[in-house]
């Protein structure tokens, strides 16, 4: 890879990972952007201790998924405030002593207004087809942010244990109960639909090279299992971390490309229970 994608030489490419990782290398780009990924706000389900189902927030999910949004449109406004303050102290040539001089390559006429000052960046919110996940986007403004719900995103399938607590399930089936604790990455759930890690990692795989391609901001309100194994880095994540990588409710993530690799930032909410 040339100057960050500018140009991308491939050879004697063979087989589907090789194939898939030069498909990633092809969208990817150092673009000034945020990158959040967030679980969903507390649910019923969760206050009970059960797994899967599609459950409705509870009163601290609710609470969360405002502050969520406060939170969001805070961020959004601080990075635009950052990029105007940026560009009225660059210089094209760039100035001897210059420490982020301006790059061509994003300062097309698409991203700036008549005096040349970049634009306000598009924002993206991006949610899974349950209840919980949609409900915590419910306080964004659909007038300022460009919202979606994606089965892709959705948490991952118990199967036949779905809306079970993990005390009914080692009652009800030992048996299984042991073989998902000796090999959470791959041990699938009985039952139509269910899944493993595994089978997250292949769905989640069309979001991620999304993520890479888009240039605009994008908030991922998703699942314990999406945001346990980093979209920027599942496969990599759930092998590195481990499946069993605590995962809290109220957290939330910011992750930034740079020459580096990646930039990360934790985030958690003091609100819930209030």
């Amino acid at each position: 890879m040339i100057d960050v994608g500018r140009k991308v030489v491939t050879h004697q490419i063979r087989g589907f990972l090789a194939a898939q990782t030069v498909y990633f290398l092809l969208n990817f780009h150092l673009s000034p952007r945020q990158i959040w990924i967030t679980r969903h706000g507390e649910s019923l389900d969760n206050v009970a201790g059960k797994i899967g189902g599609d459950a409705s927030l509870s009163d601290n999910g609710k609470r969360y998924a405002k502050a969520l949004a406060a939170f969001t449109a805070f961020q959004k406004k601080h990075f635009h405030e950052r990029q105007l303050h940026k560009h009225s102290t660059s210089h094209m040539p760039p100035h001897p002593g210059d420490t982020t001089p301006p790059n061509p390559e994003y300062t097309n006429c698409c991203q700036q207004d008549e005096d040349g000052r970049p634009l306000e960046k598009n924002f993206c919110v991006w949610t899974s087809m349950l209840k919980r996940s949609i409900e915590t986007a419910d306080s964004f403004d659909e007038e300022e942010y460009d919202i979606k719900q994606m089965r892709m995103l959705n948490e991952l399938n118990a199967g036949i244990a779905e809306g079970m607590t993990y005390d009914e399930i080692r009652a009800k089936w030992p048996q299984e109960y042991a073989q998902r604790k000796a090999d959470k990455l791959r041990y699938r759930y009985p039952g139509a639909g269910g899944e493993s890690y595994l089978d997250v990692i292949n769905r989640l795989r069309a979001v991620i090279v999304e993520v890479e391609r888009m240039q605009d901001h994008v908030l991922l309100v998703a699942h314990r299992v999406v945001a346990r194994g980093d979209p920027l880095f599942p496969f990599n994540s759930f092998i590195t971390n481990g499946v069993s990588t605590p995962c809290v409710l109220f957290g939330l993530a910011k992750r930034r490309r740079c020459v580096s690799g990646c930039a990360a930032w934790d985030f958690v909410y003091a609100g819930a229970g209030k």
